[in-house]
């Protein structure tokens, strides 16, 4: 788990602990097994999976099937940077809407 970096970062832009830790092990990893990157990143294998699901559902991960199982692999910075794109544009609508909210209620 040493070798992992940038957790706190990662959860300040919307992800959870265990998909911070499970990001980042397969940032360092390259591409894994989920037993690989909860070896590595030190969170429980079905915790891996529920992150690597997540994760797979944002476009941060993607998986390919081999004959050994699963691999996963962390997708290009270009796709993470539309994420985090994604989710700034979501918190601007959110704030400008509950501010619009506020308004009415004066």
């Amino acid at each position: 788990m040493d070798n992992l970096i940038g957790i706190a970062a990662l959860k300040r832009l919307g992800l959870s602990e265990n998909e911070a830790k499970v990001y980042s092990a397969l940032v360092f990893l390259h591409e894994a097994t989920a037993e690989q990157v909860s070896k590595f990143s030190q969170v429980h294998r079905r915790s891996v999976y529920d992150a690597l699901s997540k994760l797979t559902a944002n476009g941060l991960v993607s998986t390919s099937i081999s004959k050994t199982g699963n691999r996963f692999t962390a997708t290009g910075s270009h796709v993470f940077s539309g994420w985090v794109e994604s989710n700034r544009a979501l918190a601007e609508e959110y704030i400008l809407s509950e501010a619009s909210k506020q308004d009415f209620r004066k």
